[in-house]
């Protein structure tokens, strides 16, 4: 078992700060400000848990990046990719999963996916998929309905133009079912 700590709303590792570790929690589930960075690394050097998850009945064991992974594909992903690199830089684990929910666990690739968060998946795909623990990205995107994935995978399997061809007939928007 982890040797966590509880404060009030938030469980972090021994050695951080609880003040720091909220500032950060909270700059992560508003991840449309265009200062999102900054702020993400100003309670990361204020001794912020990069692990830290809240306890409350609605983001339970939320940490900072399924906040950032939630984040919808209208918010600036640029911004939040740099500070999810941030995090894993700073040890966050992506394999962390939130605590029990109506629909189950689910790690912050889940949320990227769910919400088609295309920068928030490559950054995480790019830490955690580096051994292709995912197995066959072609039929995990498929199962999770992540279409710019499916699509670059077939592209280095079959070329872009079969690519193009398939994804020309979409009978629907991703991104308009999501935002809906």
């Amino acid at each position: 078992a982890e040797a966590r700590r509880r404060i009030k709303s938030i469980e972090l590792f021994e050695g951080f700060s609880a003040e720091a570790s909220l500032n950060l929690l909270t700059a992560c589930n508003n991840h449309g400000r265009s200062s999102l960075f900054e702020q993400v690394r100003s309670a990361l050097e204020g001794k912020a848990d990069p692990n830290a998850t809240l306890t409350c009945p609605v983001h339970n064991g939320f940490s900072p990046l399924i906040f950032l992974s939630k984040a919808p594909p209208t918010t600036h992903g640029g911004e939040v990719a740099k500070a999810m690199r941030l995090l894993l830089a700073s040890r966050a684990d992506p394999h962390r999963e939130s605590g029990r929910m109506p629909f189950g666990r689910w790690a912050p690739l889940r949320f990227a996916a769910f919400m088609q968060n295309v920068e928030g998946m490559d950054v995480l795909l790019e830490h955690i998929d580096s051994e292709n623990i995912l197995g066959d990205r072609f039929q995990w995107a498929a199962n999770e309905n992540v279409e710019h994935i499916m699509l670059r995978e077939m592209s280095k399997e079959f070329g872009t133009d079969l690519a193009q061809q398939i994804a020309s007939r979409s009978r629907y928007s991703m991104l308009a079912s999501v935002l809906l």
